[in-house]
């Protein structure tokens, strides 16, 4: 019910009643097929290893960052490879859904959601990107950290609430707002970038991330803001994927010095189609992590 009144909030000026109703349905039956998905790999993983689960779950392509940005998949497989043991490790990882975002194609997705280790205080967030296969499963094809918690703040698992795109957007019109994105971080402070996002999830390194509601919590996105790199700093876009009807497209790149010698951490952001015309585009997601 949750995931329902927010799509409905959010779909009530951009499509027209009856193609609403069509287009919601088949929305939500795409969020409970990333929820599934997200579900099944932290069973998996947690029955068979982190390793094994991630590579199961995981496109050939898939990004993580080690620091940097790089093929997590065949970084795990390396490792497995030369250290088979691994294989048998089980893990105290445990991770559920929180908040879904899709394309209206229902092809790209992304879940903010809260992971703990089993027995230590250790808790925080993740960020994954998911990509609809050929054979209509799901596996992901970017995946992130997205900020600390403590295991008493972590929300419990009663489902994920729910974000829809629906629109046609130019690709380059939406790259064209991430090197904005850039340049505004680069010269002014987080606070003034982020000033007009106010229904985005902003994450941070080391606090909790904020999550958009119909209540929602200032002094959390205050601290997600302020935990971020002043001014002076270069932001450089290393990559991208995008939805076919390009009304999604998420980014990612890394923070250094102006000089470019010491590396402060990396972003990713999603951005959405939302109206007519090359600027009409809204940031779902912005990440920075050190």
């Amino acid at each position: 019910m949750r995931a329902l009144l927010t799509c409905l909030a959010l779909l009530t000026l951009a499509v027209g009643a009856p193609a609403r109703a069509d287009f919601l349905a088949e929305q939500i039956e795409r969020v409970e097929e990333v929820t599934k998905a997200e579900r099944a790999f932290a069973a998996e993983t947690k029955e068979k290893g982190f390793h094994r689960g991630f590579i199961a779950w995981s496109t050939p392509d898939a990004i993580g960052f080690l620091p940097h940005a790089g093929n997590f998949h065949k970084a795990l497989a390396d490792a497995l490879a030369a250290d088979p043991s691994l294989a048998e490790k089980p893990t105290p990882l445990r991770w559920w859904p929180n908040y879904i975002g899709v394309d209206s194609a229902g092809e790209l997705a992304f879940d903010l959601g809260p992971w703990q280790i089993e027995g230590t205080d250790q808790a925080g967030w993740f960020f994954t990107i998911w990509q609809k296969q050929p054979n209509g499963s799901w596996k992901w094809t970017l995946d992130g950290s997205a900020g600390k918690d403590m295991p008493a703040n972590i929300p419990p698992d009663h489902g994920a609430s729910s974000r829809f795109v629906s629109g046609v957007g130019n690709i380059a019109d939406g790259l064209k707002q991430d090197d904005l994105s850039n340049a505004g971080y680069a010269t002014k402070p987080a606070a003034e970038v982020l000033a007009g996002w106010t229904k985005a999830a902003i994450a941070s390194s080391n606090v909790p991330p904020f999550i958009p509601s119909s209540e929602p919590d200032e002094a959390r996105r205050a601290a997600a803001i302020a935990d971020r790199p002043g001014p002076g700093q270069t932001w450089t876009r290393d990559g991208y994927g995008a939805s076919k009807d390009g009304d999604f497209i998420y980014t990612w790149g890394h923070v250094t010095a102006p000089d470019g010698t010491y590396y402060l951490g990396h972003y990713v952001r999603v951005w959405q189609k939302y109206s007519v015309g090359p600027d009409g585009w809204y940031a779902m997601v912005d990440l920075f992590h050190k």
